[in-house]
């Protein structure tokens, strides 16, 4: 799973945002960031319920949540 965006993390808890959470399975198997193409399949995005930023843990949280998650739906693939 990638990194979330520091930036993005002080901007929403700057201005109190609440932040969409978005999962996509296996998109490297699609995908090839190196060569910019993409090859034949199915992508599986998980929009995840909104984060409240308030909660000094939210961004930890959120990343378990998703970790979680996204190794659920892979064993679904095996």
């Amino acid at each position: 799973m990638l990194k979330f965006q520091s930036g993005a993390k002080i901007l929403s808890e700057k201005l109190n945002l609440k932040v969409q959470p978005i999962l996509i399975v296996d998109s490297a198997k699609i995908l090839d960031t190196k060569s910019f193409s993409a090859s034949s399949g199915v992508l599986k995005i998980i929009c995840m319920d909104l984060v409240d930023t308030n909660d000094d843990k939210w961004l930890e949280n959120t990343r378990k949540k998703m970790q979680e998650l996204l190794d659920q739906e892979r064993a679904k693939l095996c």
